[in-house]
């Protein structure tokens, strides 16, 4: 008639004293007796002092409980008794590190030695089926499972006391994807799903380290590979940063390339940021020289060379030119249609003396002596592309971008 629970705090339980009222009555009618349980045998044959939590009685272990059987028509008629409470600690066990490999038969024991003995150890598919101890693992050393899953752990002592504990199963022969992110001359892979890989740079010993550090600007080829030696490679590009620089700038009319103030190597000045372009398929995506005149608002990128490497990124920078006296003989200005298929039409408030076209790489392509406020430039035989034209009216010259379609 011992009542006995199973809890982690040691020689302390909390019982149902309740579960004994059955066996207390030994086959009484429940309807002519009261069943009530006391500390100490006195209280018990007084009848005084019954425990009012029968159901959730704190107790400490092999502490001893009076029970007393009374006559509902004869209070005097009665019969104590006594049982012993008794707590058994549950198991102790770490948590289970995951088994990983590359095969699908699986050693569920492999971490038996980490929960020590005398525990007995069965495995689960389920976490109900391990709380009730049914349908067990019944080949735990040759488990099989095509993909990664959790198992259940059951530990229980010789007292009938158990936990349970998770044990994950990872399969690591699937594939894995890997990139890579960069800072300058310092590349990390980045490797998913996670787990145990090696990681090695232009076939170079292996580390576990994602991180490689100071790394010579140009094309590298880096390696990761996971327990199962499967290796994936990729190509990677290491190049400088940008140039640094302010990136709105100011300057006075005819000032060019050259006058941008930047800081880096082997600086290259470009009409657009380099994104998604291909190397060099016109004109636009070449080298501006640094004779290039500065056109108002415009915003021009440049990139830095180290080492033979040119930088994929371009620190961009935007001109304004300060209005000079000159400004104000082309303030009526107009040119059309931009871009333009055939004809160029350009007229001004002031007589224009001359108009001259140079290509994006410097190169003067026509040049037309007009004396007059309005004039017709034919650029029909001109390639696709952009160029700079060059309007003059008198002492003063004004450039402008014009895009040939």
């Amino acid at each position: 008639m011992d009542l006995t629970v199973c809890e982690s705090s040691p020689g302390l339980g909390f019982f149902n004293l309740t579960l004994n009222s059955n066996d207390v009555l030994a086959g009484l009618n429940p309807n002519s007796f009261t069943v009530a349980y006391y500390d100490t045998l006195a209280q018990a044959n007084a009848g005084i002092g019954e425990i009012l939590n029968p159901t959730n009685f704190t107790s400490t272990n092999n502490n001893v409980v009076y029970v007393r059987v009374t006559e509902i028509a004869n209070s005097n008629n009665y019969a104590v008794a006594s049982f012993n409470l008794i707590v058994f600690p549950l198991p102790t066990s770490p948590d289970l590190p995951s088994i990983e490999q590359c095969e699908s038969i699986f050693d569920l024991t492999t971490n038996s030695g980490l929960i020590g003995s005398p525990y007995d150890i069965s495995y689960y598919t389920n976490l109900s089926d391990a709380e009730a101890g049914f349908a067990a693992i019944s080949n735990p050393q040759s488990y099989i499972s095509e993909t990664s899953t959790s198992i259940w752990v059951r530990i229980m002592s010789s007292e009938g006391c158990y936990i349970i504990k998770e044990q994950q199963l990872i399969l690591i022969a699937g594939p894995f994807d890997v990139t890579a992110e960069f800072d300058n001359q310092s590349i990390t892979f980045i490797v998913t799903p996670e787990g145990i890989y090696e990681y090695a740079l232009d076939n170079g010993d292996w580390q576990d380290s994602p991180n490689f550090y100071n790394i010579p600007y140009g094309t590298h080829i880096g390696q990761v590979r996971n327990i199962c030696g499967i290796t994936v490679a990729l190509t990677l590009e290491v190049t400088p940063i940008a140039p640094t620089g302010i990136p709105e700038q100011t300057f006075t009319e005819g000032a060019t390339l050259a006058d941008i103030e930047v800081q880096g190597e082997n600086i290259q000045w470009y009409d657009n940021d380099g994104e998604g372009m291909p190397d060099f398929p016109d004109g636009t995506s070449q080298p501006l020289p640094l004779t290039t005149l500065l056109v108002d608002g415009e915003t021009y990128y440049a990139s830095q060379t180290i080492s033979g490497v040119e930088s994929s990124q371009r620190l961009a920078v935007t001109v304004n030119l300060i209005l000079s006296n000159e400004d104000f003989i082309f303030k009526g200005l107009r040119y059309y249609p931009n871009p333009t298929n055939n004809v160029l039409n350009i007229q001004n408030a002031t007589d224009i003396n001359s108009v001259s076209i140079v290509n994006a790489l410097g190169q003067k392509i026509i040049s037309k002596t007009i004396n007059s406020t309005t004039t017709q430039v034919d650029v029909s035989s001109l390639s696709k592309g952009v160029y700079f034209v060059t309007v003059n009216s008198g002492n003063a010259s004004k450039t402008i971008k014009v895009i040939k379609e």
